[in-house]
């Protein structure tokens, strides 16, 4: 006889693959950037793109950050936490740009965007780097 003592243990609440979240969240805001880059957008309306952006990319890469991390894939973590800060700093950027959060004079917004951008061109950069020495599908 069986009992529900003997019965198979519950899944941990932390379990599957947290690639199947940080995949398509990373998928939807780079083709929302892309979009924004290439003026689909007017550039007035830059921030159109800050939903799927700072909400579905940014905190579904946070989510998936803390999944990976629970489940003790620290490579994958870290990739996606990488990420997280990227676009969640990508749409506060923006919209503090949009609504002088920051105080930025307009002579300055275009090096203050490159200062953005050098910034995590280094830190992506070291992670290539760091990749290089996983399995290459982290890599690419």
């Amino acid at each position: 006889m069986s009992t529900d003592a003997e019965a198979a243990p519950a899944a941990p609440f932390w379990s599957g693959d947290p690639l199947s979240l940080g995949l398509p969240v990373f998928i939807v805001g780079t083709v929302a950037l892309a979009l924004v880059l290439v003026g689909y957008v007017p550039a007035g309306a830059v921030g159109a793109s800050i939903p799927v952006i700072g909400l579905a990319t940014g905190l579904g890469l946070l989510i998936a950050t803390l999944w990976a991390a629970a489940i003790g894939a620290s490579a994958v973590a870290s990739v996606f936490g990488i990420f997280a800060g990227f676009w969640l700093s990508y749409a506060t950027l923006v919209l503090g740009l949009l609504h002088n959060w920051f105080a930025i004079p307009p002579t300055a917004v275009v090096h203050t965007q490159g200062l953005f951008l050098i910034s995590w061109l280094v830190v992506v950069g070291m992670l290539f780097v760091a990749t290089l020495r996983l399995p290459f599908a982290f890599t690419l």
